[in-house]
């Protein structure tokens, strides 16, 4: 970064003498410029681009951490008393104060009870502020050793104030009234506003150093940021208002520990309360105390709340012992030692004070039940809100909101009913029942003692704190190892580059018995929580420059903390390379110019990276460019993918990727198809047909022939296919000049697009060729010719279907696979690799992704993201000259050495997908066409309208059908009329809308009437539909040059694609397959975007078809289309849907046979529908190559990262089994079966269960999710 050279920066030597500043200029000069700050060199250049970054100078005298101890404790006691009504940062100082004492003033000459609760509402409102500013101005102060008896000062406030408020209140409101109470509250809350206005000064450092910029920079024309404002990057409103206002609530809810401690919590706190509400009653009228006397009881209670603070300075050494002992990083649990102490304290406090409160027992006696009392919930407060905040370190403010929601709503409902309860019950059981409350929750803090690390583990929030905190402990562990091994340079050789650093100042032993969201210095305030800018400045290891002039490469932890960068994730590999690229030209850049470079660059927020995440970018990207070989093989990119160096949810912008069907962020806004109509569909299903005849391709020309199979079309019963179904003669000459120019397609390419609209399905029965289907049977026998129990049956097929390569068998698991984050794996090193690497870390429940369903917030949330699990696919390498196709990286589950005669095989196929594929991928954009639409569903004029002008508000309706001969009549209009002018006037009229409803009613009942009904109804009644044009032009997008030879995917030269290929058995025995269920493939872990089936063998099978579904209304039907008020009906008869069901829409279904390929994308859901055997007395089978393509954008973690898990593989290699003698037979089986890797076969069986019973309940639950997503077109 470039420096100023209009001064010379001062030595730092200059400023080892503490400079003091008079008190009155801390209060009124929050900038705080002295000639020393002017004088300081700052980092950067002063200009717009590249301002100078202004931060503490070396014993700033601005600096609240560099006060002397008394002005310290001099604020802290301020503001700590000052919570008695209220004190905030001197930003908020004025107005909160000044809006307490005048609501208090208006309080005591309140006229009536009901404005008095509106005053005392809006005191109460504007005296919010002290428990969310107080405690952070005492953060500001005191480093985090000190801080611990600041916050107990602090919390004394609060604390005692309910206690010594009743001793004051007593008398005052004895000899004057309760308004002078209210007064004397004005006048205390207006001299500390004074007070504080005078004598307290600004404490806050972004604030502090916002303002110093500013002065500086009018004072010397120059541009001048904070550092830290820098760094804060980007957070919307939208997350601010999320994270303070619903967090809250979802903490409450849905965490066991938050729910259950804030119960305790609030039954203590209500208790004490009730204790307050109680002393009147017990002491004042059963001992006939005065209201001021009363009062003074509560000095006893006071005693016990000194007592306990006083407690918590050697408790509070106890805990920075074990947190040294745990290197700065003890459990929260070692909080709870002392709230088990209070729990057991409060129970005893209130059966004394229940039991003692005879005439006969002299009142001392009763009021000592008070100093137990007073100590045990003091305790019990300040340990279990350590706990939380150390349970919860990233979400600390939120828990405590939480905490404090049930805490003050019992607060404010148990002395409602405390005179009540007394009057009822009496004084010893009315005490008593509290001290029942208070003894069953005695165990609480004893069993999260015990329990709590387990049941973090099981809490979503507390898991994601604790990953945090361990992803802290290692970035200091290793940050401290590297200062071991530097041990040896001096100070001066090194430079540190960002002040946000690990440093012992920023360790848990911070925390003290405080209770304040401060308690340490994790970068969240008063206001809010840890972001992820926070996350990775608070564990960002120390950066230096040393005399090596090699840069060196992000540690595990950074490259992890810059991945859960939500702003960084959004770049893509592109951006991030040609970021690479601008660092490697540039002349060593600086964070201010990254930061420019990138705003300009992709036109971004100017605070869209924090000052740590561009720190880190600079790093990874200087390394590479320092590390030519690094740089040209592009390793480092290997370990950014999703759960290895990026989230595992990472997806790049909706620009930059496939869609997903299942696999948004919310089923409703998911990828839609275009809603079909029937006629589309119709059109759709007849060139499919017609491309299954032999030579197709050349009879379409044949004028006879297309006139032929027009005449056919025409004759058709379309209804049998779908309901409302027809065919006209202007389709049929559409579909027969579709098909001529489909037909030059094929013969050029051999790729046949069949139910092309919104999304396509290819078809092929020209590229897998009779040699490449033999060469792949050969191939294929090695796999299939094993003994029948080293056959792979898949799991729940009645040993129908044979696994001989299947993904599910051997994957990615997070937590236990191993990784090279080194190094690649390819072909011929893949054996040599098997048992290396490290383990890879599991992601956990808070990296999964999930989604709602219709209904939203009522529905439990759908997991599309695995924690578990995922399919290995193999890298390939393109040739972008020649469309070449090189699998390097071994095939998982298939041998690379045993099986290697297969992989050329593979390739082939791959090669010839890889056209097909390009098409798919970029379908929607670029060749997506819609034959008919409509924008209105209503019926032609009406045919017979001496039938259907009835006066009963139904219209044409099905039961206008005039009677054939002997139909019973549908209704009796002379009975009816009878019965209705029984009594009344003879010219009485039936109601026809009532007699319409008859008829309704008789249409529903009587199906044989209805169908005949029905069957009339449409022949005389049609609706309004479009027909096609067989003249239209736009109806193939797709060209012969739209379908590359090479140059896939935008260029791309490596795409990743997993192999599967089973067989499919019948015998006579079981001679019916019964076919699969509807399903897409894989889950977002795989991001698999296309699917090639190879069907390179049949023999004595019965035809099926592959099935096609997806959800359809990406118009958004119900709003955009017109139809006539309550009239349905035309709208079925227009679109292939049917009201009331799932918005899935039945594509068409495409027929497999021995020599076919069929290409389709994952936006459709497929279905194998069911075949048997052809001759029932011999067997028969299927036999498929399927091959998933990986979205090319999305790379994920592969067999070039992970080493064979295949134990057997292992073992054969490593030559333990190859019976040369090197160890005896035993031995070689007890040195197998000790190690528990790589895997064995029978715990990969269980593994792939595990994995299967996932999926399929993400299926089930998915298929249940969209069948609740019905079309529903509400009333005008």
């Amino acid at each position: 970064m470039a420096e100023s050279d209009e001064k010379p920066r001062p030595d730092d030597a200059e400023y080892t003498k503490t400079k003091v500043l008079p008190h009155w200029r801390l209060v009124i000069d929050q900038a705080g410029v002295t000639p020393e700050v002017l004088a300081y060199n700052y980092q950067g250049s002063g200009t717009e681009q590249d301002p100078f970054l202004v931060q503490w100078i070396p014993n700033d005298p601005r600096n609240p951490q560099q006060w002397n101890d008394s002005k310290k404790w001099f604020i802290t006691t301020a503001v700590s008393f000052a919570t008695l009504t209220i004190f905030g940062r001197q930003i908020l100082f004025i107005g909160t104060y000044a809006g307490l004492t005048i609501f208090n003033a208006a309080c005591a000459g309140a006229p009536n009870g009901a404005s008095l609760l509106v005053f005392r509402f809006l005191a109460g409102s504007f005296g919010s502020s002290p428990l969310t500013n107080a405690g952070g101005a005492i953060a500001d102060m005191f480093p985090p050793h000190q801080r611990g008896l600041g916050m107990t000062l602090f919390v004394a406030g609060p604390s005692l104030g309910p206690v010594l408020g009743p001793i004051c209140g007593g008398f005052l409101g004895e000899n004057a009234s309760w308004r002078w109470v209210m007064g004397f509250l004005a006048i205390f809350a207006g001299v500390m506003w004074i007070g504080g206005t005078i004598l307290i000064p600004e404490t806050y450092a972004p604030t502090l150093l916002r303002r110093r910029a500013a002065k500086l920079s009018s004072m010397t024309g120059k541009v001048y940021t904070s550092s830290i404002e820098l760094k804060q990057g980007k957070v919307s409103l939208r997350s601010a208002i999320s994270t303070s206002l619903l967090r809250p609530w979802v903490l409450l809810f849905k965490e066991p520990i938050v729910l259950l401690l804030s119960i305790y919590m609030a039954i203590i706190y209500g208790t004490l309360y009730l204790f307050f509400a109680a002393f009147p009653v017990v002491f004042e009228q059963a001992r006939g105390w005065s209201q001021g006397i009363e009062g003074l009881a509560f000095l006893v209670i006071a005693v016990g709340m000194v007592a306990a603070l006083i407690y918590t300075i050697p408790d509070n050494k106890r805990y920075v012992l074990l947190d040294q002992k745990h290197n700065g990083f003890a459990p929260p649990e070692a909080r709870l030692p002392s709230a088990a102490i209070g729990s057991f304290s409060i129970p005893v406090g209130l059966f004394w004070f229940a039991w003692t409160n005879y005439p006969s027992i002299h009142w001392i006696v009763s009021t000592m039940a008070g100093a137990p009392f007073g100590f045990g919930p003091i305790l019990v407060f300040l340990s279990i809100m350590n706990y939380l905040v150390d349970a919860y370190t990233i979400f600390a403010a939120s828990v405590l909101a939480a905490n404090s929601i049930l805490r003050s709503l019992f607060g404010a409902v148990f002395p409602l009913f405390t005179v009540q309860m007394y009057d009822k019950l009496g004084l010893h059981w009315a005490s008593t029942i509290p001290a029942f409350l208070a003894l069953v929750c005695v165990p609480f803090p004893y069993l999260f003692y015990i329990y709590g690390a387990r049941i973090r583990t099981h809490c979503k929030f507390a898991a994601e704190s604790d990953a945090f905190m361990q992803s802290l402990k290692q970035a200091q562990d290793q940050r401290e190892q590297g200062l071991e091994e530097q041990d040896n340079s001096t100070e001066d050789e090194r430079t540190v580059v960002d002040e946000g650093v690990i440093t012992s100042s920023h360790r848990r032993t911070s925390s003290v018995h405080g209770g304040s969201t401060e308690s340490r210095n994790w970068g969240f305030d008063t206001a809010g929580e840890v972001s992820e800018t926070d996350r990775l400045h608070a564990a960002q290891p120390t950066m230096t420059h040393t005399r090596d002039p090699k840069p060196a490469p992000l540690t595990i932890a950074e490259e992890e903390l810059l991945a859960a960068s939500e702003a960084v994730s959004k770049l893509s590999q592109s951006q991030l390379d040609t970021f690479n690229d601008w660092v490697r030209g540039s002349k060593n850049p600086g964070v201010l110019e990254a930061k420019s470079w990138l705003t300009r660059r992709y036109d971004l927020y100017y605070n869209t990276f924090s000052y740590s995440e561009l720190v880190l970018m600079l790093k990874r990207a200087k390394y590479l460019s320092s590390d030519e070989d690094h740089s040209k093989n592009r390793i480092d990119f290997v370990i950014r993918k999703p759960g290895l160096g990026l989230p595992l949810g990472h997806m790049p912008d909706q620009e930059g990727r496939f869609p997903l069907l299942f696999m948004e962020d919310n089923y409703e806004t998911g990828w839609r198809a275009a809603t079909l109509l029937i006629r589309e569909t119709c059109i759709l299903k007849f060139i499919d047909e017609l491309s299954d005849k032999p030579e197709w391709w050349l009879k379409v020309k044949d004028e006879a022939i297309s006139s032929k199979w027009k005449k056919e079309a025409l004759e058709l019963d379309w209804t049998s296919y779908r309901k409302h179904a027809d065919f006209t003669s202007a389709m049929a000459d559409a579909c027969i000049s579709e098909l001529r120019h489909k037909a030059e397609l094929y013969e050029k390419t051999g790729l046949m697009p069949v139910y092309d609209y919104t999304t396509t399905v290819i078809k092929s029965d020209s590229l897998l060729t009779p040699e490449l289907a033999k060469a792949l049977q050969e191939g294929v026998k090695p796999l299939e010719d094993v003994p029948p129990e080293l056959k792979d049956w898949h799991p729940n097929s009645k040993e129908q279907v044979l696994d001989l390569v299947h993904p599910s068998l051997w994957p990615l698991m997070y937590g236990r696979s191993r990784v090279l984050n080194d190094r690649v794996i390819g072909i011929d090193n893949a054996l040599a690799s098997c048992g290396t690497g490290v383990v890879l870390r599991a992601p956990g429940s808070e990296q999964t992704t999930h989604i709602i369903g219709e209904g939203g917030f009522c529905e439990d949330e759908v997991v599309v993201l695995s924690n578990k699990f995922q399919w290995l696919p193999c890298e390939v390498d393109l040739d972008p000259e020649t469309g070449k196709a090189k699998i390097a990286s071994y095939i998982n589950n298939l041998h690379p050495q045993e099986h290697a005669h297969l992989y050329p095989i593979i390739e082939r196929f791959i090669e010839k997908s890889l056209p097909a594929w390009d098409i798919i991928y970029d379908w929607e954009d670029s060749f997506s066409v819609q034959r008919l639409t409509t924008t209105e569903a209503e019926y032609d004029e009406c045919p017979c309208p001496e039938l259907c002008d009835v006066e009963d508000g139904y219209g044409c309706t099905p039961w206008r059908r005039p009677l054939g001969e002997g139909e019973e009549p549908r209704y009796d209009v002379e009975s009816w009329e009878e019965m209705l002018a029984d009594g009344e006037e003879d010219d009485c009229e039936p109601d026809y809308y009532e007699l319409g409803e008859e008829k309704v009613e008789d249409y529903k009942m009587n199906w044989v009437r209805r169908n005949l009904d029905d069957a009339w109804f449409a022949s005389t009644h049609s609706a309004k539909l479009p027909d096609a044009d067989p003249s239209a032009n736009d109806h193939m997008k797709i060209q012969t040059s739209d379908v590359k030879a090479s140059g896939f995917f935008n260029g791309s030269s490596q795409i990743q694609v997993i192999v599967k290929l089973a067989n499919i058995h019948l015998t006579p025995e079981k001679p019916v397959y019964n076919g699969g269920s509807w399903h897409t493939e894989g889950l977002r872990n795989e991001h698999i975007v296309s699917t090639t089936l190879y069907y390179y063998d049949s023999e004595n099978i019965t035809d099926c078809t592959l099935d096609f579904r997806t959800c359809a209304d990406k118009e958004d039907l119900a709003a955009e289309i017109s139809y006539e008020q309550y009239r349905h009906d035309p709208i079925e008869r227009t679109f292939d849907i049917t009201l009331g069901g799932s918005i899935f829409q039945d594509i068409g279904s495409v027929l497999t046979k021995a020599g076919r390929a069929i290409f389709f994308p994952n936006v459709l859901q497929h279905h194998v529908s069911q075949f048997k055997l052809a001759d029932p007395t011999k067997p028969g089978h299927r036999k498929i190559l399927a091959l998933f393509l990986v979205n090319p954008a999305i790379p994920i973690i592969s067999t070039s990262n992970v080493p064979p898990q295949q134990k057997h593989w292992w073992t054969t290699h490593s030559g333990l089994d190859s019976g040369r003698g090197v160890m005896p037979p035993e031995l070689v089986e007890k040195v197998v079966d000790y190690m528990d890797w790589p895997i064995d076969l029978e715990e990969a069986k269980k593994v792939r269960l595990d994995l299967m019973k996932e999926r399929t309940s993400f299926k089930a639950e998915e298929e249940s999710r969209f069948d609740r997503m019905e079309w529903n077109f509400c009333e005008h």
